[in-house]
């Protein structure tokens, strides 16, 4: 028997030998996968909010267009639009501020957990899916490897992350 087969044939044992460690894991690993990904689901927040801000300001826009045309027949009607798409620009400039804020915090505290993850391969599978926002789908073919060692990798990083004192999914 080779000595890869006889290492595949290990690891199921292995993991039967520990079920309290098997059956803690998943709970760890749930945890992790919230912290770490609370990250990627801020920035898509503050990506979402800035093109609606981008896009009002483009409403505005046609709407002082149409107030300059349309004064002197319907003046107060069309300035009431234009206070209006003024005051939800503001309200979604200081939410955008805010997300910000809680963006960069997340992304600080993302990067420092997965920036201590040792092995190099499984440190990209992480960054590339919480930081980068790249599918699992596409993740072996960015890195040029099997499904299989994408999933082994990503395990062994939340393993990692999980053991790690220092953070925070106990």
């Amino acid at each position: 028997m080779s000595k890869s087969k006889l290492s595949v044939e290990k690891t199921p044992q292995t993991q039967q030998a520990n079920p309290s460690h098997k059956a803690l894991q998943p709970q760890k690993h749930k945890k992790m996968k919230v912290i770490l990904g609370q990250y990627l689901r801020q920035k898509t927040e503050c990506e979402y909010l800035y093109e609606k801000i981008r896009s009002k300001r483009e409403d505005m826009q046609t709407l002082k267009a149409v107030t300059a045309d349309s004064v002197a027949r319907h003046g107060n009607e069309v300035s009431d639009y234009v206070e209006k798409a003024i005051e939800q620009i503001d309200g979604l400039i200081t939410y955008y501020a805010k997300m910000v804020v809680q963006r960069e915090e997340s992304e600080r505290q993302v990067l420092s957990m997965i920036e201590r993850i040792s092995d190099s391969d499984a440190y990209l599978v992480i960054y590339l899916h919480y930081i980068q926002g790249v599918s699992f789908e596409e993740i072996p073919q960015r890195l040029l490897i099997s499904q299989r060692s994408m999933w082994n990798r990503y395990r062994t990083a939340l393993d990692f992350l999980c053991a790690d004192p220092d953070n925070t999914a106990d």
